[in-house]
């Protein structure tokens, strides 16, 4: 895992969660049904674009058969999707609480994947797991019915939530990033010394270095 792609994400959750809650008035589900749908459509396009023109010097595709058939089904569901959001857009303003309630469990999960198994080997603080409680709250408020589910309400737990997904990521980014650092830096001196490992520190530390006896003198 990268921590310069942790940074990049961590920016444009910030940013996201940043501009619901700032416009957390003016933005209604219709609006956001009607956004979401061109998103979808024209992410469906882009991708179906890169797969077309993913081709190598002899003009052969560079994905193979499974990842073709993967992307180009990817792709027809996202447009099919927006195209839905589009034309049953009425339809779709009772389900933008839980489409963002599924949206924020799945960065909750993402999260708590990442603590568990996706930082390894570097060992993230348990401290960061408040993240992952406050997501998995969010999620869990936006999923029950209530008088409280307004549009006002949806849009400024989504910020908010998107504003934790982000922060943490931050500082994950920072930490596993500190830890490839150092760990590059330890290989490039390793590879300028080859005594320079850790383990001979640690020998040279203890004193454990091995010191040759001098010869004993010939009897007479």
């Amino acid at each position: 895992m990268k921590g310069r792609n942790l940074f990049l994400t961590a920016l444009l959750s910030l940013a996201a969660g940043i501009a619901l809650i700032i416009f957390k008035n003016v933005i209604n589900s219709s609006s956001l049904v009607t956004v979401g749908g061109i998103f979808f459509i024209a992410t469906g396009v882009v991708n179906m674009g890169i797969f077309l023109g993913s081709r190598d010097k002899e003009g052969k595709a560079r994905q193979g058969f499974f990842s073709t058939a993967f992307g180009w089904g990817a792709s027809a569901a996202s447009v099919l999707l927006g195209l839905s959001m589009l034309i049953f857009n009425d339809r779709f303003e009772g389900l933008v609480n839980f489409m963002f309630a599924v949206l924020i469990a799945v960065g909750a999960l993402y999260q708590l994947f990442l603590l568990l198994f996706g930082s390894r080997p570097v060992k993230l603080p348990g401290w960061l797991y408040i993240g992952v409680i406050l997501l998995t709250i969010g999620s869990v408020f936006l999923f029950i019915p209530s008088a409280y589910i307004t549009d006002v309400n949806v849009m400024l737990t989504t910020g908010i939530s998107a504003i934790v997904f982000g922060a943490t990521t931050l500082f994950e980014s920072f930490f596993i990033g500190a830890a490839n650092r150092r760990t590059l830096k330890e290989s490039a001196l390793t590879e300028e010394d080859p005594e320079n490992t850790e383990e001979k520190k640690a020998e040279k530390e203890a004193g454990k270095t091995e010191v040759k006896e001098p010869e004993s003198l010939p009897e007479k």
